[in-house]
């Protein structure tokens, strides 16, 4: 997704591009093989300002990161077989770090970021949450007291009375017979640039 943002002198950026992905499993034992260290996957990701990855299934201990990037993450607790499930990683651009983008509120399903509205030259911060929901059928969910939609939701509800709000991640939903898309969408929100609204 490419947001266009308006020009600013020096360091100001004319576009941020985001990238989310889940990887199901960044770290694969038995073949001693890490996906930060293919060429392949870093040539796809790298480049991109915030890069969200989900299904990172590692435990704290492991380390993460990409030159040129701060890394953030979340792991969740280790299952009752001993594996790591879910985990979520972000990935910012150091020079943005500092002054554009704050990690506000997160949990082991979720990471909310505000990009704020005076680096990036535009009217209101935007909130974007990087969110994993695990399966309807997983022990995970079954076990958990929270309804992580309804708190993403309402989490979102909070924050687009301060600025705007976006979300990227995996909710690992089903639309069966539904469609997979919003009718009659607008471009309120920052939309890649080759994407046509329906009043388009």
């Amino acid at each position: 997704m490419k947001m266009s943002v308006k020009s600013r002198p020096k360091e100001s950026q004319s576009g941020l591009s985001l990238c989310m992905w889940n990887i199901h499993g960044m770290i694969n034992n038995t073949r001693n093989y890490n996906k930060l260290d293919d060429s392949e996957f870093k040539m796809l990701v790298e480049g991109h300002d915030i890069i969200g990855l989900v299904e990172t299934q590692i435990s704290p201990d492991q380390p993460l990161a990409l030159d040129q990037y701060y890394t953030y993450r979340m792991e969740r607790t280790k299952s009752k077989n001993g594996r790591h499930f879910g985990g979520i990683a972000v990935f910012i651009k150091k020079h943005l770090r500092k002054d554009g983008i704050k990690i506000v509120a997160q949990t082991p399903d979720y990471i909310w970021l505000k990009l704020c509205r005076s680096f990036f030259g535009r009217v209101k911060d935007i909130y974007l949450c990087i969110v994993y929901i695990p399966p309807s059928n997983s022990e995970y969910l079954a076990k958990n007291s929270t309804d992580i939609i309804n708190k993403v939701q309402h989490d979102m509800v909070e924050y687009s009375k301060l600025g705007q709000t976006a979300m990227m991640g995996d909710l690992n939903a089903r639309t069966g017979t539904e469609l997979d898309f919003v009718i009659n969408d607008d471009d309120n929100l920052p939309v890649d640039i080759n994407y046509i609204i329906d009043g388009a």
